[in-house]
């Protein structure tokens, strides 16, 4: 074994072994090393708040354009968003309640 390079951080070793088809050539990381992917389940978090953002952002768009096309009037598109808006409230609100009872 062969040593060739060496820091704080981590260590390189290069292992050189013979065999019928030449020399392989095999390089191994030793210590701290930096990994700059995410993990499956921080790209799980991040994406279902992304898109239920987008999903529910969506929903708003569609109970406004449902009060619109409707002609529902101040009176009619305020009892859409209420009625229609009540589960999109009661899922955040569920969201900050497991939020702040996990600390």
């Amino acid at each position: 074994m062969r040593l060739i390079g060496c820091t704080l951080s981590h260590v390189v070793a290069e292992y050189n072994s013979s065999s019928n088809s030449g020399s392989c050539n095999l390089v191994i990381f030793i210590g701290e090393r930096k990994n700059r992917m995410i993990s499956e389940e921080v790209f799980a978090e991040w994406s279902l708040k992304i898109g239920l953002v987008v999903l529910i952002s969506y929903m708003a768009f569609i109970m406004y354009r449902l009060a619109k096309d409707s002609k529902a009037g101040k009176t009619g598109m305020l009892w859409i968003f209420i009625g229609l808006g009540a589960g999109v409230l009661g899922f955040i609100i569920k969201e900050i309640l497991v939020a702040t009872l996990e600390v």
